[in-house]
């Protein structure tokens, strides 16, 4: 229809066909779902209404596969083939480490002669780590196991921090420890004045504090451990939440022992250590800790 044709009354003219940008073809069947589905539908229906021997346009940033209204274009996917399992998967080339050690009781545990003067020290295992390799300690643990009382012979693992006043435990690699520690097993009484005032200078008087501390950590100046000997908790050393890794180098000897500073007072079946980690070539492991290391 040409201008100035005539046109019946009650129906319009269409509008030229160039008064729109070029149309695409309908889009096949797709899976759209919730708010998304919705406009794209909305737009088909004002674009069919607007012109409907036209196709479906679709302009930059909308229809399938676009975001919301507002939010900008997709996020691009960060899908990983096999899902979480493949970030719990292990490489072949690290190996898995764990080694559990019991020693059985002897009669100096229980004899009234043990003391924090003189207190019963033994090595529960040690692990030395292979020529070439580096072994990364993830966790740890210590045990005392209790006669069950049902089963003769058999033993059942006591509470945590059940005898943490009567013994504790060391972790260390080649004779050191990796980590500042303090714990005073043995309570000290309650000091009333405050002891950020207490001074040690010579030619001053030292407070009672002062003596009842030394007395409580006479099992640390008897011992090589001093006044880090871990307790007997189920928990380790650090913070909870925090990460944790000790990371022993080839030839590295990664020790477990404990230390009992008072004779324990139930009968016990075996006194238990464990650790587990991972074994890694040395070089693979350097490049790694070189990934990480802070900046």
């Amino acid at each position: 229809m040409k201008p100035g044709d005539f046109m019946p009354r009650g129906r319009r003219a269409p509008p030229p066909r160039d008064a729109y940008p070029p149309a695409l073809p309908l889009p096949g069947p797709q899976l759209v779902a919730g708010a998304a589905a919705r406009a794209l539908l909305g737009q088909v229906a004002e674009q069919q209404l607007r012109d409907p021997g036209a196709g479906f346009y679709t302009d930059p940033g909308s229809g399938i596969g676009a975001a919301l209204p507002g939010m900008g274009p997709a996020p691009p996917s960060r899908e990983h083939p096999g899902g979480e399992l493949l970030t719990k998967l292990l490489h072949p080339t690290i190996t898995c480490v764990e080694q559990l050690y019991r020693k059985l009781p002897e009669d100096n545990w229980f004899l009234p002669t043990t003391s924090p003067s003189r207190p019963v020290q033994f090595e529960l295992g040690s692990y030395e780590v292979p020529s070439g390799q580096m072994y990364w300690l993830f966790d740890y643990r210590f045990k005392p196991y209790e006669m069950s009382g049902t089963d003769p012979g058999g033993f059942r693992p006591v509470e945590s921090g059940r005898f943490s006043d009567r013994l504790g435990f060391d972790l260390t690699v080649n004779g050191h420890r990796v980590s500042q520690l303090l714990y005073q097993l043995d309570p000290t009484p309650v000091v009333l004045a405050r002891q950020q005032y207490r001074s040690n200078r010579v030619g001053r008087r030292v407070p009672q504090a002062a003596f009842d501390d030394a007395d409580a950590n006479n099992f640390a100046a008897a011992t090589s451990q001093g006044t880090s000997l871990l307790p007997q908790r189920d928990e380790r050393q650090g913070a909870e939440s925090g990460p944790f890794t000790i990371v022993c180098r080839e030839g590295q000897r990664v020790s477990l022992s404990c230390v009992i500073f008072k004779p324990i007072p139930v009968p016990l079946g075996a006194m238990e250590g464990r650790h587990a980690g991972f074994l890694l070539h040395t070089q693979v492991s350097e490049i790694l800790l070189n990934r990480l290391r802070v900046r």
